[in-house]
């Protein structure tokens, strides 16, 4: 019976051994990986949204098509863009009071392959809100003539023109989402060349 217990007792002093021995092997110094100590831990981390200010515009396309001209010495083309959308969903508390934001409109000549091109001054347009756009809160901005009705008006290549903003000075800009368009006017000579014309609009948000 004492060998039968001194036989238990060095059974269980080996496992002993043996469990610290796999211990010492997985924190061992010589940097031996035991792949089957590897334990895999998720972080969550939940960071909210400070919101953003954003332009969004519903389709990227418009066709302009030639109507009725009152003056037999010009052509006239319209259209319509289709519909232009500010969302700001920003944290007022982390927006300056004297920030506001605006909207403003840029074109390009009109261009045809082997035709002259069409200046950008040709092009006149006349922005406006829905019907639900607190005007105490946005504004349209002012309309544009084509070059051949006033020599002051048009595009041009360069800098742009506004087309709507943020003009609520009472409190800073507020969250909200504002939508508007543009109806466009182009004004050619009767002698313009034909072809497939196409021009590009960058609208572009500001604050």
């Amino acid at each position: 019976m004492t060998n039968s217990k001194i036989a238990r007792a060095a059974a269980a002093g080996l496992g002993a051994l043996l469990l610290c021995g796999v211990g010492a092997m997985a924190w061992a110094d010589d940097g031996t990986h035991l792949d089957d100590q590897d334990q895999n831990v998720a972080l969550l981390l939940n960071i909210e949204s400070l919101g953003a200010l954003t332009l969004s515009v519903a389709e990227d396309e418009v066709e302009l098509t030639e109507g009725v001209s009152l003056d037999p010495t010009q052509r006239v083309f319209t259209g319509t863009l289709h519909n232009v959308t500010v969302t700001d969903t920003r944290d007022p508390a982390a927006i300056d009071d004297d920030v506001y934001w605006y909207v403003v409109g840029q074109v390009t000549d009109f261009s045809a392959v082997g035709l002259p091109d069409i200046p950008a001054l040709n092009l006149g347009w006349a922005p406006f809100l829905d019907s639900d756009v607190d005007p105490d809160e946005v504004a349209a901005g002012p309309g544009v003539t084509p070059y051949l009705d006033d020599p002051t008006g048009g595009f041009g290549t360069v800098g742009g023109k506004e087309m709507f903003a943020y003009t609520d000075n009472s409190n800073g800009v507020a969250p909200g989402s504002w939508t508007g368009s543009a109806d466009l006017t182009l004004k050619t000579g009767v002698a313009v060349a034909a072809g497939d014309y196409e021009a590009t609009l960058t609208l572009s948000l500001f604050e």
